[in-house]
């Protein structure tokens, strides 16, 4: 995996010395209450296994770093399905980088490895009603409401609801001529 650049952003693969990191950010229960995925607490053995499994699960796993100070804030991952043309995103930020636009640079910039570099036809995505912070970074990269679904989401202890976004190379491509000519 290549290191991917935005603006205030490394995305850099993550690397096993990323975890106790990875633990400290990601144990805290608001972050993991936004995600389905994220098990909370997050124990060391949890995130050692999660990074161990990666290559099984054809999972391209990137630590989110601010360019000024390079200090992992978050992450983002892509799941490839096992036909590879498509993906499901899952991403992360640290409470205390929430508002700043970070994420949609992240996932926009995540979005256009698919598509370019991976050669992806589909991004999919899942939210949890409520999470309106995500489902706008998903609407501003180019996703699009596609329905409802039951999923499991381990940090609050069963299965709930979740809304279904995907982007294509038509919408995301859509997104970002709006973006270049500022109607966002």
């Amino acid at each position: 995996m290549a290191e991917l650049a935005t603006e205030r952003l490394v995305l850099r693969p993550v690397a096993r010395d990323d975890l106790p990191r990875i633990v400290a950010l990601a144990s805290d229960r608001r972050i993991a209450e936004m995600t389905r995925a994220l098990p909370h607490p997050l124990t060391a053995a949890l995130a050692t296994d999660w990074f161990d499994s990666l290559a099984a699960r054809r999972e391209h796993a990137f630590a989110i770093a601010s360019k000024d100070g390079g200090a992992l804030i978050g992450a983002i991952t892509l799941i490839l399905a096992v036909d590879g043309k498509k993906a499901e995103i899952g991403y992360w930020l640290d409470q205390a980088h929430w508002g700043q636009g970070l994420m949609t640079e992240a996932v926009r910039r995540i979005v256009r490895y698919a598509f370019g570099d991976l050669k992806l036809t589909a991004v999919e995505a899942d939210v949890l009603p409520g999470n309106e912070r995500s489902v706008g970074v998903l609407v501003k990269a180019g996703f699009d409401v596609e329905g409802r679904a039951t999923r499991p989401v381990p940090a609050r202890g069963g299965d709930r609801e979740v809304l279904l976004f995907e982007a294509t190379r038509a919408s995301f491509a859509r997104a970002a001529l709006s973006q270049a000519v500022g109607r966002e």
